[in-house]
Order: structure tokens, then C-alpha cells, then sequence
């Protein structure tokens, strides 16, 4: 009886160590899965941060053209400009050079409106023919909103002259496993990271 009940309870401490055992690896793996969550949660919300500069940043340069380079037209939007965003974006989300390799995409658009006839009457403006101008990544990295839908951010000046206003939206790749749960389609475009800046040129 004796050695019947010892057995009894070897097996018993023997289940119960294997019971343990499952448990510790499915807490492990929940702990595990909850780190990369969080470590995701945290690169996503610097990241987004990072493009929201980055795009306000660009715009301003893109904004000040005029004083910057002499002789070129606001409107004048080239390929060569978009390159060189693209490279002014990448070091200041990733640093000099890019080292990471990440994809990073700029799209640009230019709008203007016809002047208005009256002070009072600013929001009945039609867009110009032929705008708004649109150069960069169209296919990969596009706005939430884009710069035709946005008239009213164009001011009026005391001369009754529509002001240009540009769009600058800014791309980047982030390797993430919960990017689709933890950030908002409106800062998602097709995979990418997205943030836009908009405003009227000076």
C-alpha cells in the first residue's frame, strides 16, 4: 500500500513538474510577444514623430526656394528637386548616409488659385488651369488629403492675390510586425510611414 501511494505521488510530482514546465514557456511566450509589442508601439511613435518634422522641415525649404536658389521658379518643380529631398529626408529621419538603407519617398505638390474678385467672397475660388503640380512618388507615398482639397489654406493677400500654397508628404520604410494594429491609416501609405505638411509659400 505503502509503495502504491509513493508511486502515486512521484507521478503526481512528476505531471506537476511537466505542468509547470508548459506554463512557464506559454508565460514566456506572451512576455515575449508583449516586449515586441511595446518595442513596436514606441519605434512607430518616434518614427511618425520624426516624419512629422521631417515633412514640416521640408516644406519649409521647399517654401523659401525662391531666397534659396536664385533664378528658379516656385512652380518649377524638377525631378532633381525630388532627389534631393529624398536625400535631405533620409538624413534627417536616419542620420548622414542613410546607413540603415530604409526606403524613404517624397511626393510634392504645388497649387495655385485663381485670384478673387471680391474679399468677401475668398472660398468661391476655382483651382488654375492645369494644377495643382505634382512630382514624387505617386504610387508608393501619397497624402491623406491632397493639395487640391485644401484651398482655404491658401490666404488672400491685401492686393486680392491667391497665394501658392505647397504639400510636401514624406515616406518611410519601418520594419514592423503590429504596424497595421498600432498605427492609424491616416499615417500609412501602402506600407509606408506617412506624414504631411502644408502651407502657403512666402
Amino acid at each position: 500500500m505503502k509503495e502504491t501511494n509513493l508511486k502515486f505521488v512521484k507521478k503526481f510530482l512528476s505531471n506537476m513538474k511537466g505542468a509547470v514546465a508548459v506554463e512557464f514557456m506559454l508565460l514566456l511566450i506572451v512576455l515575449v510577444i508583449m516586449f515586441a509589442f511595446m518595442f513596436d508601439l514606441v519605434l512607430m511613435r518616434s518614427t511618425v514623430g520624426k516624419l512629422e518634422r521631417t515633412s514640416y522641415s521640408l516644406l519649409n525649404v521647399v517654401k523659401e526656394r525662391t531666397q534659396l536658389y536664385a533664378n528658379t521658379n516656385n512652380s518649377n518643380l524638377s525631378d532633381a528637386d525630388i532627389t534631393e529631398l529624398q536625400t535631405l529626408a533620409a538624413t534627417l529621419l536616419y542620420g548622414e548616409g542613410n546607413p540603415s538603407k530604409k526606403k524613404v519617398e517624397v511626393y510634392l505638390e504645388y497649387l495655385e488659385l485663381n485670384d478673387p474678385t471680391d474679399l468677401n467672397d475668398r472660398n468661391s475660388r476655382s483651382i488654375k488651369k492645369g494644377f495643382p503640380i505634382t512630382k514624387g512618388s505617386a504610387n508608393t507615398c501619397t497624402p491623406l488629403i491632397p493639395v487640391s482639397a485644401l484651398t482655404k489654406s491658401s490666404p488672400v493677400s491685401e492686393t486680392l492675390r491667391s497665394v501658392p500654397i505647397y504639400q510636401v508628404t514624406v515616406c518611410a520604410e519601418v520594419g514592423s510586425l503590429f504596424q497595421s494594429i498600432i498605427v492609424s491609416k491616416k499615417n500609412q501609405s501602402l506600407g509606408l510611414l506617412r506624414a504631411s505638411s502644408h502651407g502657403p509659400i512666402r
